[in-house]
């Protein structure tokens, strides 16, 4: 974490010409400074990003983003600091000597951001849980427990979204403090979990399929088509996620290993086998040509808040307590008409304004309570 003390920041926002501070007895702010307040901390994100993923659509899945919103604040970077970041003339996404220049100072940037904002934080008595999260689920009901109506501004949330690669969502590496787990994972011994919620499990088929004008498929009917083959570091987790505990043991798979959800989708939008979801992942997906029908014999999934027994953080028996309060008082029923209703949206109600903009589902967890704009 680096800091910067008051002679640092009249370094970096000082006129050169004049040698003075960036406010020189209460005057005006120089045009250096001025640039850099409107200077956008996500995009600067995004591009340390990318520069470390080498990727702009493994950005956007990281960033809970689309890529459209990823390419949109590159450019906009670009065009603000009036040099090119990255070499898009090839297949392979590559930094230019202007970017590699760049990476040193866009992470002092956002390091001196996070020491200003911890500051801040202990300063006033704030405290901020990091909270981890796959593929974005339930992270309407997550920002809603931090939010001033119902924490007061006392608590903040850091949320970070994760794949395949850590069913346990940053708990087993200590990257967050919480975290909301569907399916179990190799590490559960050291982990305490409590069940907030239940959410309908999803085929995912591609909309060509005989089965995507189905009102439910089961899971007789999905073996049939084969399903994608996920590579995935937890067996345990991936084996349940194929929902082996149900059948008894594995299914038909087609030979291709898919390591991402781009791969698999791509694979079954293309007739290449079928996958399984939560009604809840849809609000932060763009399903292109694939449909989501109700598995109507799979019971719906726990989905737990959990967080390490050997890593106790004061803040999160706080926002453990919260969550679950707020998960059963939105919570909804999990028979089939439920699930049907919430295929078409997305999850569980929860009370914020930003729910409706972004799904406007009644049973969707970035959706407010009561009936939607889409009127499902």
């Amino acid at each position: 974490m680096v800091t910067l003390n008051a002679e640092g920041l009249n370094a970096v926002f000082a006129d050169r010409e004049h040698d003075s501070p960036m406010l020189p007895n209460g005057g005006t702010p120089t045009a250096a400074a001025q640039k850099l307040w409107s200077l956008d901390l996500r995009a600067v994100q995004i591009f340390l990003t990318i520069a470390a993923e080498w990727s702009f659509r493994r950005t956007a899945y990281l960033l809970r983003l689309s890529p459209a919103a990823v390419s949109h604040a590159v450019s906009g970077l670009e065009r603000h600091l009036g040099v090119r970041l990255f070499d898009r003339s090839t297949r392979v996404i590559g930094l230019t000597p202007d970017g590699m220049a760049l990476l040193e100072p866009a992470r002092t940037l956002l390091e001196a951001a996070e020491a200003l904002e911890a500051t801040a934080c202990e300063r006033s008595g704030r405290v901020t849980v990091r909270v981890g999260t796959m593929f974005g689920l339930l992270a309407g009901l997550i920002e809603h427990a931090a939010s001033p109506q119902v924490c007061d501004g006392a608590m903040g949330v850091e949320l970070t979204s994760f794949g395949w690669d850590d069913p346990t969502c940053g708990l087993r590496d200590a990257e967050v403090d919480v975290a909301i787990l569907a399916g179990p994972t190799e590490h559960d011994d050291a982990l305490v979990r409590r069940t907030i919620h239940h959410e309908p499990v999803m085929a995912i088929v591609s909309s060509s399929s005989p089965l995507a004008v189905r009102d439910t498929v089961d899971l007789a009917d999905l073996d049939a088509h084969g399903w994608a083959r996920v590579q995935a570091t937890d067996t345990r987790w991936r084996d349940w996620w194929r929902l082996d505990h149900v059948r008894g043991g594995p299914p038909p798979q087609h030979p291709a290993v898919h390591e991402t959800p781009a791969s698999l989708f791509f694979a079954v939008r293309r007739g290449h086998g079928v996958g399984a979801t939560l009604a809840a992942v849809r609000a932060h997906f763009t399903f292109d040509a694939l449909a989501l029908v109700p598995v109507r014999d799979v019971d719906p999934v726990p989905v737990d808040v959990a967080y390490r027994s050997d890593r106790p953080v004061p803040a999160v028996e706080r926002f453990t307590r919260t969550i679950t309060a707020l998960a059963r008082q939105t919570d909804t029923p999990t028979g089939p008409t439920a699930r049907r209703r919430a295929s078409a949206c997305g999850c569980v109600a929860v009370p914020t304004a930003r729910a409706m903009r972004d799904c406007g589902g009644d049973h969707c967890t970035n959706a407010p309570v009561g009936r939607c704009s889409s009127g499902t």
